[in-house]
């Protein structure tokens, strides 16, 4: 009997050991997954809204002609790197040929929508990134409002207007230059100086066109696109008669068939696809 219950007493504690160490083992199991479910439900992701610096493909090269107050038009080219540096080049048409030029740094707003073009105190030097756009806005970092408001936009260029001379200068966009005409389908063009002209192309940056082919004046419009692509329209001349026309009338058709320019060096070409230049023209300095 008494061996029995002694039997029984061990049977007993062994059980009651198992159990602690089964719970034991299971507890801190349980307590770390409710730890883990704890930790997931209650953490927090960090999200940073789409703007223009982290959505859109902004470095690259934008161009085009903003309103001045003393002149025909500021024609102005801003390149953005992906190094949050800029190069802008400016010129001031019908007043100088000069071109400015000017590099640093670049800074974002707070909320990714705008840059500062550092070390610029005496002009514009903020800008709203659109998609392939920068906007100019004014001193105080605002849209310029009214009719003249699209006017401040610069548009992103794939094959910039800006271009490199054979000496590996800069040069600016063909707009407000005055380009002499030196052939003609391949030919040259001996047209001495009528009435104190020689013949000429220029696009002024009001989207109008000037030339003059040894008789008669011509005017009319034309368009810029990307990809230095070109377009003329509306062509009027007036009505003088002269004894040789023969270049004057090619001059004109070439205008009419044009859709893309090449600039190289101090040379424009007009060229129609991918045909041979159509014209070709030399900047007069």
């Amino acid at each position: 009997m008494m061996k029995l219950r002694t039997t029984k007493s061990i049977l007993f504690l062994l059980a009651i050991t198992v159990k602690i160490f089964f719970h034991g083992c299971k507890s801190p199991t349980s307590t770390i997954n409710n730890l883990t479910s704890e930790t997931t439900s209650s953490e927090e992701y960090l999200t940073f809204p789409d703007n223009s610096q982290n959505s859109l493909d902004w470095q690259g090269t934008y161009s085009g002609v903003v309103p001045c107050g003393d002149c025909e038009g500021i024609e102005t080219i801003v390149m953005l790197n992906q190094d949050f540096t800029y190069k802008i080049k400016t010129k001031y048409l019908g007043k100088s040929n000069e071109v400015f030029e000017k590099s640093g740094k670049f800074t974002w707003n707070e909320i990714g929508t705008s840059i500062t073009l550092q070390g610029i105190t005496n002009s514009a030097s903020q800008y709203f990134v659109g998609e392939n756009t920068l906007t100019q806005l004014d001193v105080e970092g605002n849209r310029v409002a009214g009719n003249l408001a699209e006017k401040y936009m610069l548009k992103k260029e794939t094959s910039a207007n800006e271009t490199i001379s054979d000496n590996n200068e800069p040069e600016i966009s063909i707009i407000g230059i005055k380009w002499k005409l030196v052939e003609l389908m391949g030919n040259t063009v001996n047209i001495k100086s009528v009435h104190g002209k020689e013949p000429f192309l220029q696009l002024n940056a009001d989207g109008r066109m000037a030339a003059y082919a040894g008789c008669n004046s011509m005017m009319g419009g034309y368009e810029l696109k990307e990809g230095n692509r070109i377009s003329f329209s509306n062509i009027a001349a007036t009505m003088m008669a002269c004894e040789n026309m023969e270049v004057e009338k090619i001059f004109s058709e070439i205008l009419s068939k044009t859709d893309s320019y090449e600039v190289k060096g101090n040379s424009l070409r007009l060229n129609r696809s991918t045909m041979a230049s159509l014209a070709r023209f030399e900047a007069i300095k």
